[in-house]
Protein backbone atom coordinates (compact mmCIF):
# COMPACT_ATOMS: atom_id res chain seq x y z
CA UNK A 1 0.00 0.00 0.00
CA UNK A 2 3.03 2.49 0.90
CA UNK A 3 4.86 1.76 -2.05
CA UNK A 4 1.62 2.39 -4.28
CA UNK A 5 1.22 6.05 -2.59
CA UNK A 6 4.85 6.49 -2.68
CA UNK A 7 4.45 5.69 -6.67
CA UNK A 8 1.34 8.23 -7.03
CA UNK A 9 3.04 11.04 -5.22
CA UNK A 10 6.14 10.48 -8.07
CA UNK A 11 3.73 10.94 -10.93
CA UNK A 12 2.21 13.97 -9.46
CA UNK A 13 5.64 15.63 -9.04
CA UNK A 14 6.22 15.03 -12.83
CA UNK A 15 3.16 16.08 -13.95
CA UNK A 16 3.98 19.49 -11.96
CA UNK A 17 7.80 19.61 -13.02
CA UNK A 18 6.33 19.11 -16.82
CA UNK A 19 3.36 21.77 -16.51
CA UNK A 20 6.18 24.48 -15.35
CA UNK A 21 8.31 23.84 -18.36
CA UNK A 22 5.70 24.12 -20.55
CA UNK A 23 4.34 27.48 -19.26
CA UNK A 24 8.26 28.73 -19.42
CA UNK A 25 8.67 27.71 -22.55
CA UNK A 26 5.19 29.51 -24.32
CA UNK A 27 6.56 32.29 -22.52
CA UNK A 28 9.71 32.55 -23.70
CA UNK A 29 8.81 32.25 -27.03
CA UNK A 30 6.06 35.32 -26.78
CA UNK A 31 8.47 37.33 -25.56
CA UNK A 32 11.09 36.44 -28.35
CA UNK A 33 8.74 36.90 -31.07
CA UNK A 34 10.06 40.13 -33.46
CA UNK A 35 8.17 43.27 -33.01
CA UNK A 36 7.48 45.89 -36.07
CA UNK A 37 9.77 48.48 -35.31
CA UNK A 38 7.94 52.04 -35.58
CA UNK A 39 8.50 53.75 -38.55
CA UNK A 40 9.93 57.25 -38.01
CA UNK A 41 8.29 60.47 -40.31
CA UNK A 42 10.51 61.36 -42.76
CA UNK A 43 11.02 65.11 -43.77
CA UNK A 44 8.33 66.70 -46.07
CA UNK A 45 5.76 63.41 -45.65
CA UNK A 46 3.53 65.62 -43.51
CA UNK A 47 3.43 67.91 -46.78
CA UNK A 48 2.89 64.59 -48.88
CA UNK A 49 0.00 63.95 -46.48
CA UNK A 50 -1.33 67.38 -46.35
CA UNK A 51 -1.12 67.82 -50.50
CA UNK A 52 -3.04 64.39 -50.81
CA UNK A 53 -5.75 65.46 -48.61
CA UNK A 54 -5.90 69.05 -49.36
CA UNK A 55 -8.71 69.47 -52.57
CA UNK A 56 -7.55 71.06 -55.61
CA UNK A 57 -7.26 74.37 -56.11
CA UNK A 58 -10.35 75.68 -58.17
CA UNK A 59 -9.53 76.65 -62.07
CA UNK A 60 -8.60 80.25 -61.91
CA UNK A 61 -10.65 82.68 -63.62
CA UNK A 62 -10.43 86.37 -64.11
CA UNK A 63 -13.32 87.47 -63.02
CA UNK A 64 -12.47 91.22 -64.32
CA UNK A 65 -12.49 90.32 -67.50
CA UNK A 66 -16.15 90.00 -68.34
CA UNK A 67 -16.53 93.43 -66.69
CA UNK A 68 -13.54 95.76 -68.82
CA UNK A 69 -14.90 94.22 -71.43
CA UNK A 70 -18.24 95.85 -70.98
CA UNK A 71 -16.46 99.23 -69.67
CA UNK A 72 -14.71 99.03 -72.90
CA UNK A 73 -17.56 98.64 -75.01
CA UNK A 74 -19.73 101.22 -73.42
CA UNK A 75 -16.68 103.81 -73.54
CA UNK A 76 -16.35 103.49 -76.76
CA UNK A 77 -19.70 103.21 -78.83
CA UNK A 78 -21.51 105.87 -80.23
CA UNK A 79 -25.48 105.63 -78.76
CA UNK A 80 -27.40 107.60 -80.79
CA UNK A 81 -31.19 109.14 -80.08
CA UNK A 82 -34.00 110.78 -81.49
CA UNK A 83 -36.80 112.69 -79.71
CA UNK A 84 -40.11 114.90 -80.45
CA UNK A 85 -39.68 118.69 -79.16
CA UNK A 86 -42.92 118.80 -77.48
CA UNK A 87 -42.87 123.04 -78.42
CA UNK A 88 -42.88 122.47 -82.32
CA UNK A 89 -42.93 118.47 -82.94
CA UNK A 90 -39.77 118.75 -84.34
CA UNK A 91 -36.77 116.00 -84.01
CA UNK A 92 -34.35 116.36 -81.41
CA UNK A 93 -31.14 114.25 -82.34
CA UNK A 94 -28.57 113.23 -80.25
CA UNK A 95 -25.01 111.32 -80.27
CA UNK A 96 -23.37 110.36 -77.31
CA UNK A 97 -20.05 108.72 -76.38
CA UNK A 98 -18.31 108.34 -72.86
CA UNK A 99 -14.43 108.88 -72.20
CA UNK A 100 -12.47 106.23 -72.70
CA UNK A 101 -10.31 107.40 -69.40
CA UNK A 102 -11.95 108.01 -66.07
CA UNK A 103 -10.98 110.62 -63.38
CA UNK A 104 -11.16 111.36 -59.76
CA UNK A 105 -11.66 114.62 -58.23
CA UNK A 106 -11.38 115.58 -54.96
CA UNK A 107 -14.40 116.04 -52.01
CA UNK A 108 -16.99 116.34 -52.54
CA UNK A 109 -17.10 114.89 -55.69
CA UNK A 110 -14.57 112.24 -54.88
CA UNK A 111 -14.75 108.71 -57.22
CA UNK A 112 -13.64 107.44 -60.45
CA UNK A 113 -15.94 109.19 -63.41
CA UNK A 114 -16.21 109.53 -67.25
CA UNK A 115 -16.99 112.60 -68.96
CA UNK A 116 -19.79 112.45 -72.35
CA UNK A 117 -19.49 114.16 -75.55
CA UNK A 118 -22.80 114.87 -76.99
CA UNK A 119 -23.32 115.95 -80.57
CA UNK A 120 -26.94 117.40 -80.43
CA UNK A 121 -29.05 118.83 -83.37
CA UNK A 122 -32.73 120.80 -82.33
CA UNK A 123 -35.22 122.35 -84.12
CA UNK A 124 -35.37 125.32 -82.08
CA UNK A 125 -31.89 125.71 -80.25
CA UNK A 126 -29.52 124.66 -83.66
CA UNK A 127 -26.68 122.56 -83.37
CA UNK A 128 -24.94 122.04 -80.43
CA UNK A 129 -21.42 119.93 -79.11
CA UNK A 130 -21.85 119.59 -75.58
CA UNK A 131 -19.35 118.31 -72.98
CA UNK A 132 -20.71 116.83 -69.72
CA UNK A 133 -19.43 115.62 -66.74
CA UNK A 134 -20.76 113.51 -63.85
CA UNK A 135 -19.98 115.28 -60.95
CA UNK A 136 -17.48 118.46 -60.24
CA UNK A 137 -17.43 121.79 -61.88
CA UNK A 138 -15.77 122.92 -65.00
CA UNK A 139 -14.49 126.84 -64.94
CA UNK A 140 -15.71 128.97 -68.15
CA UNK A 141 -16.13 132.82 -66.65
CA UNK A 142 -18.75 135.17 -67.68
CA UNK A 143 -19.29 134.47 -70.99
CA UNK A 144 -17.18 132.43 -72.16
CA UNK A 145 -13.99 130.68 -72.28
CA UNK A 146 -10.98 128.86 -74.40
CA UNK A 147 -10.88 124.53 -74.28
CA UNK A 148 -8.33 122.83 -75.94
CA UNK A 149 -9.37 119.99 -78.06
CA UNK A 150 -6.97 117.56 -80.08
CA UNK A 151 -8.08 115.43 -83.13
CA UNK A 152 -5.90 112.25 -83.50
CA UNK A 153 -2.37 113.49 -83.11
CA UNK A 154 -2.67 116.56 -84.65
CA UNK A 155 -1.73 120.13 -82.77
CA UNK A 156 -4.59 121.03 -80.33
CA UNK A 157 -6.77 124.01 -81.17
CA UNK A 158 -8.95 126.24 -79.29
CA UNK A 159 -12.58 125.69 -79.55
CA UNK A 160 -15.05 128.62 -77.56
CA UNK A 161 -17.04 127.33 -74.62
CA UNK A 162 -20.11 128.67 -72.95
CA UNK A 163 -22.22 127.70 -70.24
CA UNK A 164 -25.31 126.56 -70.02
CA UNK A 165 -28.44 128.52 -69.82
CA UNK A 166 -29.19 127.39 -66.31
CA UNK A 167 -25.36 127.71 -65.03
CA UNK A 168 -24.99 124.01 -64.66
CA UNK A 169 -21.00 123.19 -63.57
CA UNK A 170 -21.30 119.90 -65.42
CA UNK A 171 -21.90 121.13 -68.21
CA UNK A 172 -20.17 123.18 -71.40
CA UNK A 173 -21.44 124.09 -74.69
CA UNK A 174 -18.92 124.15 -77.51
CA UNK A 175 -19.36 126.40 -80.24
CA UNK A 176 -18.68 126.02 -83.82
CA UNK A 177 -20.97 122.95 -84.80
CA UNK A 178 -19.28 122.55 -88.45
CA UNK A 179 -16.30 123.05 -87.32
CA UNK A 180 -15.72 120.24 -84.75
CA UNK A 181 -18.18 117.62 -86.62
CA UNK A 182 -15.87 117.73 -89.51
CA UNK A 183 -13.12 116.98 -88.32
CA UNK A 184 -14.70 114.83 -85.33
CA UNK A 185 -16.25 112.50 -88.55
CA UNK A 186 -12.43 111.71 -89.56
CA UNK A 187 -10.42 110.95 -86.39
CA UNK A 188 -10.48 108.19 -84.30
CA UNK A 189 -9.67 109.96 -81.34
CA UNK A 190 -10.55 113.28 -79.92
CA UNK A 191 -9.54 114.89 -76.43
CA UNK A 192 -10.49 117.52 -74.60
CA UNK A 193 -9.02 119.27 -71.85
CA UNK A 194 -11.42 121.70 -69.73
CA UNK A 195 -10.69 123.34 -66.68
CA UNK A 196 -12.51 122.21 -63.26
CA UNK A 197 -12.54 123.64 -59.85
CA UNK A 198 -9.15 123.14 -57.91
CA UNK A 199 -7.96 120.68 -60.32
CA UNK A 200 -7.03 122.80 -62.97
CA UNK A 201 -6.85 121.40 -66.90
CA UNK A 202 -7.96 117.51 -67.04
CA UNK A 203 -8.00 115.74 -70.39
CA UNK A 204 -10.49 114.02 -71.22
CA UNK A 205 -10.29 111.25 -74.16
CA UNK A 206 -12.91 109.58 -76.63
CA UNK A 207 -12.60 106.86 -78.95
CA UNK A 208 -14.66 108.39 -81.98
CA UNK A 209 -14.12 106.36 -84.81
CA UNK A 210 -17.39 105.08 -86.52
CA UNK A 211 -18.95 108.21 -85.53
CA UNK A 212 -22.34 108.46 -88.21
CA UNK A 213 -22.64 112.09 -89.27
CA UNK A 214 -25.98 111.07 -90.97
CA UNK A 215 -27.91 109.84 -87.95
CA UNK A 216 -27.39 113.83 -87.02
CA UNK A 217 -29.59 114.54 -90.43
CA UNK A 218 -31.67 111.79 -90.92
CA UNK A 219 -30.44 111.00 -94.19
CA UNK A 220 -29.19 107.68 -95.16
CA UNK A 221 -25.16 107.61 -96.26
CA UNK A 222 -24.42 107.35 -99.43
Amino acid sequence: MRALLWFAGVIAVFVFIGKMVHENSASALVSAAPTKPVEKSKPGDDLIRQALNKPAPAAATNASAPVAAAAEKHATEWNYDTSNDPMNGGVIRTAEIDSANTFNLSFPYAGSQHARLILRSHPRHGRDVILQIQRGQMLCGISDCSIPVRFDEEKATAFTAVNSADHDSTVLFLRNYDRFAQRLAKAKIVRIEPTLYQHGGIPMEFHVAGFDPSQMTGKSKK
